[in-house]
């Protein structure tokens, strides 16, 4: 069994699946398919739960992220220099695409569940290209929808197979 799975035995298997996309570095790449083999929900149940879950620290790094960024910067100026130095990196990465696509660029971002692109970096590209957040939050939410779908497929495919 996956290491991380086991921290989350003994929960509600709806609620296991929605704090696995929750998590950053898991999301629905993760969520979907342990949803599926380990905690045992139906298909549509583990996507289901994985969007839900994955949707939830949107609206905190809507809100609370910039606040954070300005104390960081005041209080905390080692922590800023390496908040700064990464979120430009992910920012200059990115920029071109947001020029060519807009706000389409979040939608791309997320429906192709690669690591490192999900809703946390999604929402942060939000914020660093000031997009406005109704726009920023249906692009994301549709990303969301078409990651777990995708992950769905992939996870299905590959468990017939072997």
């Amino acid at each position: 069994m996956h290491p991380l799975a086991s921290f989350f035995l003994g929960w509600p298997p709806w609620l296991a699946t929605a704090a696995l996309a929750a998590v950053p570095l898991t999301e629905v790449r993760a969520a979907v398919p342990l949803g599926l083999e380990v905690f045992r929900l139906s298909p549509w149940a583990a996507v289901w739960w994985s969007f839900l879950g994955s949707l939830v620290p949107m609206p905190f790094v809507f809100w609370l992220f910039p606040p954070f960024l300005r104390l960081a910067e005041r209080r905390l100026p080692p922590l800023h220099r390496f908040l700064d130095k990464h979120i430009r990196a992910l920012e200059a990465r990115h920029r071109s695409s947001y020029e060519r696509w807009g706000t389409f660029t979040l939608f791309l971002f997320i429906a192709l569940p690669i690591p490192g692109s999900g809703v946390w970096s999604a929402s942060l590209l939000a914020i660093l290209f000031d997009i406005k957040r109704p726009y920023a939050a249906a692009a994301i939410v549709a990303g969301v929808f078409a990651a777990c779908l995708f992950v769905l497929g992939v996870t299905l495919g590959a468990v017939r197979i072997f």
